[in-house]
């Protein structure tokens, strides 16, 4: 079982180190702990040490991954080092939730900047990112999630426009944007009908 001090089981004095281990409250493998917390040295470490024995997929009891618990916390550094092994950044868990999906709730505009524009092509991800960014848990954090969604929606519409976004849908995101007036819908609008 992981304890509190997690971190000292990265001390180099401990060698029966074992990747697998998870902690018994919520699952974490010492690799998510590492992502979540933004020790990039502990996960470059993990990564060296256990390159054939580490799941870098693996997830925890909530089903988040560590390039998802990376991305929700916005450490840009271990989100591109698990993308450089080979990490799946589009997958989804099984809440249908997406790193990208979990950046966006959690107003991380950065890790949105960084991600859409190299990994993220296709127009439905960009969608559910910004209902996420909309429908984000954490009120302290509204501000951060607006200008996300307002990020997201911009590119949307530069990028991809509506493909693959159904009527309803669009519909949907258009009644969500008009909770936030200080948002620029107009381009949604505008493209909201279509032939």
């Amino acid at each position: 079982m992981l304890g509190r001090s997690q971190h000292r089981l990265f001390s180099k004095k401990n060698v029966s180190l074992n990747p697998q281990v998870r902690n018994e409250l919520n699952g974490d493998t010492l690799l998510i702990h590492a992502a979540r917390n933004g020790l990039i040295d502990q996960v470059k470490f993990l990564l060296k040490k256990f390159k054939h024995d580490i799941d870098i997929n693996a997830t925890n009891l909530n089903n988040i991954s560590a390039v998802a618990a990376a991305a929700a916390f916005g450490h840009l550094d271990i989100v591109d080092c698990l993308i450089q092994q080979g990490v799946n950044i589009k997958e989804r868990n099984e809440k249908m939730l997406s790193p990208l999906d979990l950046a966006a709730a959690n107003g991380q505009l950065a890790m949105v900047q960084h991600l859409v524009p190299k990994h993220i092509k296709h127009s439905k991800d960009i969608y559910l990112a910004i209902r996420h960014a909309l429908d984000g848990a954490d009120e302290k954090m509204e501000n951060q999630r607006i200008a996300t969604a307002e990020f997201l929606l911009t590119y949307f519409v530069q990028h991809n426009g509506f493909k693959n976004i159904t009527n309803t849908e669009l519909t949907e995101l258009v009644a969500d944007l008009a909770n936030y007036p200080n948002i620029e819908i107009s381009e949604a609008k505008n493209q909201h009908v279509r032939p």
